[in-house]
């Protein structure tokens, strides 16, 4: 009993500690958001990318940002998967700042 509490434990330590959030700000973001567009990003064995190349433009941005998350569901694949597969989801945000009018 005492066994199964520990690898319990140990395992919801190494579940929960990885959850996280990364922001990667570029250009100017001050201004209204434009386009987004959410998408997943996986890796088998932490080599090969499974899926379409993420690309991402919009017309006329003036600043973006990227958002990585690594939500419970994407944990919960990597661990029962045991690491083969690796999941983190994906935001892209477009920003365009308004200009003011040139006299």
């Amino acid at each position: 009993m005492k066994t199964k509490i520990i690898l319990l434990s140990l395992l919801s330590l190494l579940l929960f500690s990885n959850c996280g959030t990364q922001k990667f700000y570029i250009g100017d973001t001050s201004g209204k958001e434009i386009q987004s567009q959410k998408s997943k990003f996986v890796k088998v064995l932490w080599v090969f990318k499974i899926g379409k190349k993420q690309s991402f433009s919009a017309t006329g941005a003036d600043g973006y940002i990227i958002v990585t998350k690594y939500k419970l569901v994407d944990a919960i694949v990597s661990g029962l998967t045991v690491g083969i597969v690796n999941m983190k989801s994906v935001k892209f945000e477009a920003y365009k700042t308004s200009q003011p009018i040139k006299p």
